[in-house]
């Protein structure tokens, strides 16, 4: 029964708290409003003399472009694979699989396959990002083929063609 009264009085107090914030945080958007209006509106003085420049003064605010933060671009892999844990580690097994078939492929040992490894989680997450760049589209076909062959009915793997790699640390 007290924590039922206890409920009920923080409820009121939160409710109290929250209704003074609001209330203060739309006075103090009407005042700034009000000077907005203010600033904007022309004295009757300054419309009976010149009203020349009160037009070019509305011309550049027009022109004036407002300046927006461009995103940078995430360029993509030809394959990422995610090892991803859920409480026990990565799946140990399947990543042995992968690195020993991507050390013995012949067709990966004839070029820089330009396979970057990120390390992400505190289980051993990591992220195998491939762009396979200098092979031919069949010869990537076959090497996507293979590690798919590879790493087929296994748990906790994310394999993603054309995409970005997620976990990729930059700047360092």
């Amino acid at each position: 029964m007290n924590t039922q009264i206890m409920s009920r009085k923080g409820i009121t107090g939160f409710a109290l708290i929250l209704s003074v914030f609001a209330s203060c945080t739309c006075k103090q958007l009407c005042k700034s409003n009000e000077k907005d209006k203010k600033s904007n509106t022309p004295s009757s003085a300054a419309i009976a003399t010149d009203t020349v420049p009160q037009k070019s003064a509305t011309i550049s605010a027009e022109t004036q472009t407002p300046k927006t933060e461009t995103m940078p671009v995430q360029e993509n892999y030809r394959l990422v694979i995610s090892f991803i844990s859920i409480g026990s580690g990565i799946n140990l097994p399947a990543k042995e699989k992968l690195d020993n078939y991507l050390q013995l492929n012949e067709t990966l040992k004839m070029k820089n396959p330009e396979i970057e490894i990120a390390r992400w989680g505190r289980e051993g997450e990591v992220d195998y990002c491939m762009k396979l760049s200098a092979f031919s589209a069949a010869d990537q076909e076959k090497i996507v083929k293979g590690i798919k062959e590879q790493l087929k009915k296994q748990d906790h793997i994310f394999l993603d063609e054309n995409a970005p790699c997620r976990h990729k640390r930059t700047g360092r």
